[in-house]
């Protein structure tokens, strides 16, 4: 465990907590808090599911790969990798908010009938910085390690399930074609992204293009 790993680990952690501090300030931190201030209950964030996996599994991952893997990556691989996750964070978000269930109408800890809540606007950096990464590990590591390919992607499998339907479950108790579709596009971007680093034509071909760090 290097010091980078600790570091990115500590700064993505206290983002999600910030991010609860917000949902706490805006009374949406808890199913209690929500009906004090709102007068209607829906998903507070110590009960969304995102915000969990987030903590467990998506900061700890990607602090371990900022870790173990930062150094392989070019300049202009995470130039082009973070416009990307930037640009997937607020679209995933955009259809979260538009779609959730019947969110125009009930909100959550994340979203309400205006929009985006401060802690869902805090959300889209802290899934920008997890797509970046991700899209670096995927197609611009030059040496990745099979046992971390494996469990990556399994951890990332189990978080678009749980963060993706969840929520909307817990709302309607029906998860809607566009909450469907939204999940299964991430765990087919999975796949194809393990395929690229398994195919080896494939993963030299994105190595020679972004190039390496060293």
């Amino acid at each position: 465990m290097n010091s980078t790993w600790i570091t990115s680990g500590i700064l993505l952690e206290a983002t999600i907590f910030f991010a609860g501090w917000l949902a706490y300030k805006q009374g949406v931190f808890t199913h209690l808090q929500m009906v004090a201030t709102w007068g209607w209950q829906c998903l507070p964030f110590l009960n969304h599911g995102g915000m969990w996996c987030d903590v467990f599994l998506v900061a700890p991952s990607i602090s371990y790969l900022i870790g173990d893997y930062g150094e392989q990556w070019s300049m202009p691989a995470i130039v082009t990798m973070s416009i990307l996750g930037i640009l997937g964070s607020m679209g995933m978000h955009g259809v979260y908010s538009a779609g959730n269930g019947n969110a125009v109408y009930y909100g959550d800890c994340l979203t309400s009938p205006d929009g985006l809540r401060p802690a869902g606007v805090l959300h889209v950096m802290f899934m920008a910085c997890a797509f970046t990464v991700l899209l670096l590990f995927y197609f611009a590591t030059s040496n990745v390690q099979p046992r971390d390919l494996a469990i990556i992607t399994i951890v990332f499998v189990v978080h678009l399930g749980i963060a993706v339907l969840q929520p909307t479950w817990h709302v309607v108790h029906k998860i809607n074609p566009t909450v469907w579709a939204t999940a299964i596009s991430g765990w087919v971007g999975l796949m194809i992204g393990t395929a690229c680093v398994l195919v080896v034509p494939i993963h030299n071909f994105f190595i020679n293009l972004f190039g390496t760090g060293h």
